[in-house]
C-alpha cells in the first residue's frame, strides 16, 4: 500500500529558516537480509525537503543483530547547499540537547562554482536512540545537526516513518525482553 505525505518540515541553515515541504511515497521498508551481515536491516523509502540548491534527503535504517536480537535505529541523512565554503556538520543533539551519534559517510563538493558559491554534498548517519522513536510525541522526532562554523540544520522525522521502520523492525525478529531491574 502506498500512501503520498507531504508535511511541512523547518530546516534551518546558513542562519536563517528556509521552508519547504517533504515529499516522497512512503511505501513498506525495503528488507534486507544479507547471510554474510552480522544483522538484518530494514531501510525505509528517501524523503526529500527543501528547494533545490538546498536539499534534504533523508532515510531510516533499521538493524537487528543476529545474535542479541538488540534493534538500532539510524538516520541517513544528505544534505546538499550552495555556499561559500563547506560546512562541515559534526555534532548532532536530540530535543533535550543530548548529544547522538554521528558517522560522517562523505562531503563533496562540485568542481563548478558561480559567483563564489559552490555547491556540497554531505552525507551522515545519526544514530537515534529506539527507546525515544517508539514513544515520540506529536508529529515528528527532530534532531539538529551543527556545523563548525555556527550553521545547524534541523531534521524532522515524520511520526509515520518511524511508525513503519519499527514495524518493519519487529517484524523480522522478536524485540529484546525488557532489561531487569
Amino acid at each position: 500500500m502506498r500512501r503520498f505525505i507531504s508535511i511541512a518540515i523547518v530546516a534551518i541553515s546558513c542562519g536563517c529558516a528556509v521552508q519547504g515541504g517533504v515529499t516522497g511515497t512512503l511505501s513498506e521498508p525495503q528488507k534486507r537480509d544479507d547471510q554474510f551481515a552480522p544483522y538484518q536491516e530494514v531501510v525505509t523509502p528517501t524523503l526529500r525537503s527543501g528547494a533545490i540548491p538546498n536539499v534534504t534527503l533523508l532515510k531510516l535504517i533499521g538493524r537487528r543483530d543476529r545474535k542479541s536480537g538488540e534493534a538500532t535505529a539510524l538516520a541517513s541523512v544528505q544534505v546538499s547547499y550552495e555556499a561559500r565554503s563547506q560546512r562541515h556538520y559534526e555534532i548532532a543533539r536530540n530535543s533535550r540537547a543530548e548529544t547522538l551519534p554521528l558517522q560522517v559517510v562523505s562531503r563533496g563538493h562540485s568542481t563548478t562554482c558561480r559567483q563564489h558559491l559552490c555547491r556540497y554534498v554531505e552525507d551522515y548517519l545519526v544514530e537515534l536512540p529506539l527507546a525515544e522513536l517508539r514513544h515520540t510525541p506529536g508529529a515528528a522526532f527532530a534532531f539538529k545537526l551543527f556545523a563548525k562554523g555556527g550553521h545547524d540544520h534541523l531534521v524532522a522525522i515524520p511520526k509515520e516513518l518511524i511508525a513503519s521502520l519499527i514495524k518493519s523492525l519487529d517484524e523480522i525478529g522478536p524485540p529484546p525482553p525488557p532489561p531487569r531491574r
